[in-house]
């Protein structure tokens, strides 16, 4: 007969109907779990970026200070030797007093890193003794610093060299 359903069409088709649903509340609820990993991978990306920049570039000039900084960058300036992770405790100075001028002083050091969300940097000497002093601690203002919800924390041993030329054990810590 023509134009009527038959009970057996009816039925497969409201079990094609149903499994379409499941398949969409499967593979829907995914999502936010995808994107909060996807937000962390992004954070824990940029946080290892700005360390990597700190600890492994001179900056620019290589022998900036705070009235000329084009780029900022912590590595001790050795000339042709290749020594990574060696920083210069005078350009460590330099960043702590050109962050440490409040909020304009801040977003002036966040424009240099071309950095567009709050960071933390505090640089650590570490004593013969294990004890850890605080050189450097370039953190955002009470004023934009914003809980995210989603800190990551890079910390990076490393050695500096102080006024006087001797290495010392030193630790970065980046947090964004």
């Amino acid at each position: 007969m023509k134009g009527q359903l038959t009970l057996e069409y009816l039925i497969s088709f409201v079990a094609f109907i149903v499994f379409i649903v499941f398949i969409y509340l499967q593979y829907s609820s995914n999502i936010p779990s995808f994107i909060a990993e996807a937000s962390k991978e992004d954070s824990r990306s940029k946080t290892y970026q700005l360390s990597e920049i700190l600890l492994n570039n001179n900056g620019e000039p290589k022998d900036w200070d705070q009235s000329n900084v084009k780029r900022i960058g912590l590595s001790y300036d050795y000339g042709n030797s290749n020594q990574t992770n060696l920083l210069s405790l005078k350009k460590i100075t330099e960043f702590n007093t050109k962050c440490s001028g409040g909020l304009n002083s801040y977003l002036s050091v966040q424009e240099i890193l071309s950095f567009d969300q709050p960071f933390s940097v505090r640089f650590y000497e570490i004593t013969n003794n294990g004890q850890r002093n605080i050189i450097l601690n370039c953190a955002p203002p009470a004023s934009i610093a914003k809980k995210t919800g989603m800190m990551t924390t890079i910390t990076r041993i490393t050695a500096f060299v102080d006024n006087a030329g001797v290495r010392k054990t030193g630790e970065l810590v980046v947090e964004v």
